[in-house]
C-alpha cells in the first residue's frame, strides 16, 4: 500500500509500506496508478488518485500551457500548446491560423475535417473547391497576375535603368523595349483580365 502526507493540499511525503505509518495520523491511503508524487497538489486528482482532466486543470490553473512572450513570432498571450483527447500538445499551424495567430498564404485554406491547412495549386482549384466566393476569386487571380506582371517589369526596368546595357541597345531595340513595357503596364486593362491574359512577347 501506499500513503501520502499532505500540507496546505500539497504531498509532502509518500512511502509505501504494507501498513499506515505510524505518524500524527495525517497519513492518506492512494493508489499509485494515478501517478501522484511528492510536490503534487491533491485537489488535481479525483476519489481514485488519478489526474482529473487536463482541461479543466489549465482552466482552473494547475498547469499553464506554454504560450508567446515579448520577441516571439505569434503575439504575446498566444499559446504554443493545447489540450486534445487529454494530452498537452503543440499546435499546429492549422490551430494558429483558425486563432488569427498568423495569415494563410493566397492559395491556403482549411481543411477542418483533418484539422490542418492545404494549399491550392491555382486560385481556379480554390474557387472549384468552393473555398472562396467569385469576387474573391477574381481579386486573388487579378492579385496573382499583377504580380507576374511586376516581375516582368522588374526585368525590363534592370535593363532600362542601366546606362551601359541602355546604351549598347540599338534605337530599335530601345524602341522594342519600351514597347514591351507599355505593353505589360496595359495587361490589367486587357478584356477578359484577369482570367484571360495575353502576355506581350519580350523582344530578343
Amino acid at each position: 500500500m501506499e500513503y501520502i502526507k499532505v500540507e496546505n493540499n500539497i504531498v509532502t511525503e509518500l512511502v509505501s509500506c504494507p501498513t499506515c505509518p505510524e505518524t500524527d495520523g495525517d497519513w492518506r491511503e492512494v493508489k499509485l496508478e494515478g501517478g501522484i508524487h511528492v510536490g503534487d497538489d491533491v485537489r488535481m486528482f479525483d476519489s481514485e488518485w488519478n489526474l482529473r482532466p487536463l482541461k479543466d486543470l489549465v482552466s482552473e490553473g494547475y498547469i499553464e500551457l506554454a504560450e508567446a512572450t515579448e520577441g516571439d513570432l505569434y503575439p504575446p498571450g498566444t499559446l504554443f500548446e493545447k489540450i486534445k483527447d487529454n494530452e498537452i500538445v503543440s499546435k499546429t499551424r492549422y490551430d494558429f491560423a483558425k486563432e488569427g495567430a498568423v495569415e494563410l498564404l493566397p492559395l491556403e485554406y482549411f481543411d477542418d475535417e483533418n484539422e490542418e491547412t492545404l494549399e491550392a495549386s491555382s486560385v481556379e482549384e480554390l474557387l472549384d473547391l468552393g473555398k472562396i466566393d467569385q469576387s474573391s476569386a477574381d481579386e486573388l487571380k487579378a492579385e496573382k497576375n499583377r504580380e507576374q506582371r511586376d516581375a516582368r517589369l522588374r526585368n525590363v526596368d534592370e535593363i532600362a535603368s542601366n546606362p551601359l546595357r541602355w546604351g549598347s541597345l540599338s534605337s530599335e531595340q530601345q524602341e522594342d523595349l519600351a514597347d514591351y513595357r507599355q505593353a505589360l503596364l496595359d495587361v490589367p486593362q486587357q478584356d477578359g483580365f484577369p482570367w484571360s491574359v495575353q502576355w506581350p512577347t519580350k523582344p530578343e
